[in-house]
């Protein structure tokens, strides 16, 4: 496979973000594991289910396709009802949390689903 061929590209990476967002601020999103994603963002000092939206929104404003390190192809969900979507990871310094972040989705055109947010392994 040629490197123009690789996927996710560029534009495809900018366009699952511009519909991640738009699913996160009108309110279509939901968590895969919200047991985890609560203990992940309390690690993150977000304590609130309004603090943990707002940081969400924060860090989809700020990452960009050249923050995505995941798989070229992107794995793909294997449960539930991510299964067999597209997962985008992503890993960037969060400047309002002075953290490095790391964020896992997958979107459709109606939903967003979280499936990772919480301070970077190292």
């Amino acid at each position: 496979m040629s490197r123009t061929q690789r996927r996710p590209s560029h534009k495809e990476l900018s366009r699952k973000l511009r519909v991640a967002r738009d699913r996160l601020f009108d309110g279509k999103w939901r968590v895969v594991r919200y047991r985890t994603f609560v203990e992940e963002c309390e690690e993150l000092n977000l304590l609130t289910a309004e603090e943990r939206t707002d940081a969400l929104k924060k860090v989809m404003e700020e990452i960009t396709p050249d923050h995505y390190i995941g798989r070229h192809p992107p794995l793909k969900g294997s449960r539930g009802e991510i299964l067999e979507m597209d997962l985008f990871e992503f890993s960037y310094k969060a400047k309002f949390l002075n953290e490095q972040v790391y964020l896992k989705f997958a979107v459709g055109e109606e939903q967003l689903f979280i499936v990772s947010f919480h301070r970077a392994k190292k």
